[in-house]
């Protein structure tokens, strides 16, 4: 783990916390696999603060390279670990940090829809460097959705979900069409992570989901109860009927 993205995490993580509330869905999910690529939904320069505080693992953010026009803060990102990228043409440099951080286990935060929506909050269509550092790197993919654009001292939604593979689109050779389909599995994930969290959050189910997961531990302890005697009498049956 880089030692400054896990110094800044530190910093940030109590003022984050504070200042924008965060309510994790799909916790189940975190710790993520190793080597993974988070991909997320982008409504503010927030975003990044609350993946990085929320979800933990040092993971290399995938930030445009305009970001990189000041010098210093150039030189912080470097030491975070993050990985700019030239929208605006094939950067190769770029393409290869990205693969030698996969190839060495390490894990990429990228942006898939390429900027922030500025327009609303639905998904803007995904574009494909996602799908090609996953089919690449071979790397599964997790999705996080946030509900909404941040909110100051209000609750704040973000939802993880499971890890995908992109692997039936990497068999043969990989090409554009190949790039393309992965790209497409990517964002129906992407939309299907938004209509659950949405379903979550408008249609109340915290409760509904607590209360399930309650009955399923005390019938799990009712069962282990049951099988714990069904062992003892089988001791006893034993011990009265030696073979």
């Amino acid at each position: 783990m880089s030692a400054f993205y896990s110094f800044c995490r530190g910093l940030l993580y109590i003022p984050v916390k504070l200042v924008f509330p965060v309510k994790i869905v799909g916790k189940e999910n975190i710790p993520l696999p190793e080597k993974v690529i988070t991909v997320s939904n982008h409504l503010s320069w927030v975003d990044i603060a609350l993946v990085a505080i929320n979800v933990k693992g040092f993971r290399h953010i995938i930030a445009k390279k305009e970001l990189t026009k000041n010098k210093v803060f150039a030189k912080l990102m470097e030491w975070a670990g993050a990985i700019s990228v030239d929208r605006g043409k094939a950067d190769l440099g770029s393409v290869r940090k990205v693969m030698h951080a996969l190839k060495n286990n390490e894990s990429i935060t990228i942006f898939p829809e390429g900027t922030r929506n500025k327009k609303d909050e639905n998904l803007q269509e995904v574009k494909a460097g996602a799908a090609m550092f996953a089919l690449k790197g071979d790397a599964e993919v997790v999705p996080i959705m946030i509900l909404h654009k941040q909110r100051v001292f209000r609750r704040n939604y973000l939802y993880v979900g499971k890890p995908f593979s992109l692997k039936e689109f990497g068999a043969g050779r990989l090409d554009s069409h190949a790039v393309e389909c992965a790209s497409q599995k990517i964002e129906s994930e992407m939309k299907n992570a938004r209509e659950y969290l949405e379903d979550y959050v408008y249609n109340h189910r915290e409760k509904e989901i607590r209360l399930a997961e309650k009955a399923a531990k005390k019938r799990l302890k009712a069962y282990r109860k049951q099988a714990r005697r069904a062992e003892k009498n089988l001791k006893i049956y034993f011990k009265n009927n030696p073979l």
